[in-house]
């Protein structure tokens, strides 16, 4: 690591599914616990096919890594401005950590079901 690098920047390599390509990435303090979580995400699904191989059998799917978004990605999916998000926060899943909002891509598509539901059922939003 170059001695100007501060301690807390981590360098990673990893390989994306996509491009089958080694990438390096620079990650800031802020980034880490998703990154650590999406590594974990990685590593069990790896786990899950190597065993599957050893022991004759076909790999099942498995479930893609439930990753991490930010705002911007958030409000796409949710297909509503950033702001928008903001001004709902406290009804949309997230988590907080260092200031920054992280949303969990699944439970930001299962909040958009359970409003068709309400609905459905004449609840009120």
């Amino acid at each position: 690591m170059n001695p100007d690098t501060p301690y807390w920047v981590l360098h990673l390599c990893f390989i994306t599914n996509q491009t089958k390509q080694m990438q390096k990435t620079t990650l800031s303090f802020d980034q880490l616990p998703c990154a650590i979580h999406q590594i974990g995400e990685r590593l069990d699904s790896m786990e899950l096919l190597l065993s599957a191989l050893l022991n004759g059998t076909q790999p099942t799917a498995t479930k893609a890594p439930d990753d991490y978004v930010g705002v911007k990605d958030a409000a796409s999916i949710l297909n509503v401005s950033q702001q928008t998000v903001y001004q709902n926060i406290r009804k949309i899943p997230h988590v907080k950590r260092f200031g920054k909002l992280y949303f969990k891509r699944s439970e930001l598509i299962a909040y958009l079901e359970e409003g068709a539901t309400l609905n459905k059922k004449g609840g009120k939003q």
